[in-house]
């Protein structure tokens, strides 16, 4: 008959290393669900923000971004991408979903894109954008103060959506929903208020009158958004669930159905169990 004897560890009080085990496993399964349910899906409503507001630039566009109401580095937002080329964050390539430290510079070359979603704050937020040079730029400012500045104009707005064209000639802006204020940059007494569906246009020494702009002619000037599609990583819970599902019968089988996952034979040390003839 075969002898059955134990080996020291089996001596030892089992239950803290146990739970430890325990909480390990939960800990791996619950980021193995989290990672067969991610998937990939496009930004479709990229007109209007409900949160805090974003920021999409067209290719060959640079600016400066930060939020006045955080310290230091914080992280402000986050970035996604798209093109054929890079998008640059502070000189270096940008990925796809990163965040975006406040006081971050934000390039994008030829046929590229950067759509910035900013963080929820917690309290008030005042979004500053500098140092915008060049470029094309469409932003919803939702809930946060946006203060946007270019070589010729001041914009100040808040619930409004606009577009910006920024040359070395001009600025040119469309409050495209709600009211916004432009001041000239190079004489801060002079400033104006445009309404929704008009265009202002600014040079280096004078504001000149707003005028009406129709829906069509609107959507000429941000159609080149249709050219870069974004895309954000989310989880797809019915397909966690279903997973979740299986594992879960799987283990009830393993249970409930004896010696269906037990091995037998002659184990060495790192068994719990040794036997011998």
């Amino acid at each position: 008959m075969d002898s059955v004897y134990e080996l020291p560890i089996c001596r030892m009080p089992l239950s803290n290393l146990c739970n430890r085990q325990k909480n390990r496993l939960l800990v791996i399964l619950l980021i193995v669900l989290m990672l067969v349910g991610c998937k990939t899906v496009p930004i479709h409503d990229r007109t209007y923000s409900v949160e805090s507001g974003f920021w999409e630039q067209n290719e060959k566009t640079s600016m400066r971004v930060r939020n006045s109401t955080m310290s230091g580095s914080q992280t402000m937002g986050w970035i996604h991408t798209s093109g054929k080329n890079a998008v640059v964050v502070n000189s270096s390539p940008a990925k796809n979903e990163s965040a975006v430290r406040n006081g971050s510079s934000v390039y994008t070359g030829v046929n590229s894109s950067a759509h910035i979603e900013f963080k929820k704050p917690d309290s008030g937020c005042l979004i500053v954008i500098d140092e915008f040079k060049y470029g094309k730029a469409y932003t919803d400012t939702s809930r946060c103060h946006q203060q946007i500045e270019t070589p010729h104009a001041v914009i100040q707005a808040h619930h409004a959506v606009l577009h910006i064209g920024v040359s070395s000639q001009q600025t040119r802006i469309i409050a495209i929903n709600g009211e916004i204020k432009v001041t000239l940059r190079s004489d801060e007494t002079q400033s104006i208020d445009v309404k929704s569906e008009h265009e202002v246009i600014i040079t280096h020494n004078k504001i000149h009158r707003p005028r009406h702009m129709a829906t069509e002619e609107i959507w000429m000037h941000t159609q080149w958004k249709e050219n870069y599609p974004f895309y954000k990583t989310e989880i797809d819970w019915r397909k966690v669930v279903a997973v979740a599902a299986t594992v879960a019968v799987i283990a009830v089988a393993a249970v409930m159905i004896p010696g269906a996952f037990r091995n037998s034979g002659r184990y060495s040390t790192h068994g719990f169990r040794h036997f011998s003839r």
